[in-house]
């Protein structure tokens, strides 16, 4: 089992597992009619909080989603709903990428940049109208040798202001704002407000690009700690500095800040985001024998204690989901809810891995009854990874589990790989090798004693988790919903990455 050779190497290995569970191989669970997932935030209204105006919408204009601000400054009362003179501009549009004026319910103009999703079936609109990076003003200024007055003046015409509320604001008369503005358009050779609105929006928005600074990426902090792992408490916090405070525990799949995107999104919907690297990962040891439940939640609760936090939401990916409930169960003063997506289950019984592809039995079968033979299937996939490459990853995480191999094959899903990779070789994939054993242990008992509300999100088209025992999970607990995504896999994070986000606006929590 140990030799060096090739690819076959591991697949061989899996395919006599494989003929080992031939034998008591169980029926596969019964397929049964699942009802459609009811949308997030149908019948709930975001409260106004963020400045941020974005917004998700179908191609004929209907919304699917929003910040918080989009629902208060347009008057949106959940899905469906219409921005108005949005429609109508998408209609037309030729391109990928339109801009569009709209006008607010207190009559302010914006300039909203909408963008066609890679899947054509909806667009993103956000809004450019929003403070501009500092670098905007000294970039109009040298584009058309403007004045600084003028730059001024240009700058409050992004904004959505009219002559009048410039005069207001300026402390001159509406006529020499006129005058002003007349010379403006004439620097930018353009013949209107709205063209000269719609170059400066080119401009604000490449500048937002320019101006991102390490405070608009996550932080990674390193404090001092002692305990049986003898490494500093790390870990990693963003979104939005005192909104709502939500404790993420990582997965063995989608690491902690694997998508560039994380960040924004999370300041988007509101949330303080504190995710610590859990032991066996990064630069955090797990030592040989310890318990890697009870050491995460230890520092979670330290790491808590540093920030001055005293009450959370909590997070979770895959079998994160494990130590998120063991957090709660050991700190349920703290917690005022909980949210899993993909959520894991407690392993309650072999049949619960009767309508799992093969691989993914063995896996289970492996972690369960032979740790040993577990570890040695984890070091050849590793060795597999080195010779043929990160994106490797994919096919042997999800062999046999075609919607999930396609999501982590694509483009934008490779920050993930490459962040899972680089995590498991720093401490030679002990945290993920421990993680394959924990997600097969049987934490069921603990249900009972979890009285926050829970929300579980599953895609239907997961083969690596099993609905039913998510439904039986979800039975047990005192205040629980689980949320059926029909598009969606295991690999939820990626096709739907702000979904959990989301979850954390509209779950009720315990006060």
């Amino acid at each position: 089992m140990h030799r060096s050779g090739l690819p076959g190497d591991h697949d061989a290995l899996v395919q006599t597992l494989a003929a080992m569970l031939a034998s008591g191989s169980t029926k596969a669970l019964p397929t049964r009619e699942i009802e459609a997932a009811v949308a997030l935030l149908q019948a709930e209204t975001p409260r106004p909080a963020l400045s941020r105006i974005w917004a998700l919408v179908h191609l004929d204009g209907a919304l699917i989603d929003c910040s918080a601000s989009t629902a208060a400054r347009f008057g949106l009362s959940g899905p469906g709903d219409k921005i108005d003179g949005v429609a109508e501009r998408l209609a037309k549009a030729r391109g990928d990428a339109e801009l569009l004026a709209v006008t607010d319910l207190a009559g302010r103009s914006l300039i909203l940049q909408a963008t066609r999703t890679a899947d054509k079936r909806s667009w993103q609109l956000q809004d450019v109208s929003s403070p501009v990076a500092p670098e905007f003003r000294a970039a109009i200024t040298t584009l058309w040798s403007l004045t600084p007055t003028e730059a001024v003046i240009a700058e409050t015409l992004l904004q959505g202001k009219i002559p009048e509320q410039i005069a207001a604001d300026t402390g001159r008369a509406v006529g020499t704002v006129r005058q002003i503005i007349k010379a403006l358009l004439a620097k930018m050779q353009v013949h209107s407000q709205a063209q000269a609105v719609a170059r400066m929006a080119v401009v604000a928005l490449a500048c937002e690009k320019l101006s991102q600074t390490s405070a608009d990426l996550p932080q990674r902090h390193r404090r001092s700690h002692a305990d049986a792992t003898d490494s500093p408490l790390v870990y990693w916090r963003y979104g939005e500095t005192g909104g709502r405070p939500v404790l993420f525990f990582h997965g063995a799949l989608f690491g902690i800040v694997g998508r560039p995107e994380v960040a924004a999104e999370a300041r988007m919907f509101g949330l303080d985001v504190i995710a610590p690297e859990r032991p066996g990962y990064g630069a955090t040891s797990l030592p040989r024998g310890a318990d890697p439940i009870a050491l995460s939640v230890d520092r979670a609760r330290a790491i808590l204690d540093i920030e001055k936090i005293t009450r959370v939401q909590i997070m979770a990916h895959d079998v994160g989901s494990v130590y998120a409930f063991a957090f709660a169960r050991a700190n349920p003063d703290r917690v005022s809810g909980l949210i899993c997506a993909p959520a894991t289950p407690p392993m309650m019984g072999w049949s619960q891995t009767a309508d799992m592809p093969p691989l993914h039995r063995v896996s289970a079968f492996a972690a369960q009854q032979a740790p040993a033979v577990m570890e040695v299937l984890v070091k050849l996939g590793l060795k597999r990874i080195e010779r043929e490459g990160v994106m490797a990853i994919p096919r042997l995480i999800f062999a046999d589990s075609d919607h999930d191999r396609t999501a982590m094959l694509r483009p934008d899903a490779f920050p993930i790989v490459e962040n899972l990779y680089l995590s498991a070789v720093e401490q030679r994939a002990s945290g993920f090798l421990q993680d394959m054993l924990v997600t097969n242990l049987n934490w069921s008992s603990w249900l009972p004693q979890i009285t926050c509300p829970v929300a579980l999100l599953h895609g239907r088209e997961s083969r690596t988790v099993s609905e039913h025992a998510l439904r039986t999970t979800c039975a047990a607990l005192a205040d629980a919903t689980l949320t059926i995504i029909p598009d969606a896999g295991h690999t939820l994070p990626i096709t739907h990455p702000t979904h959990a986000l989301r979850q954390a606006l509209v779950s009720p929590v315990r006060l």
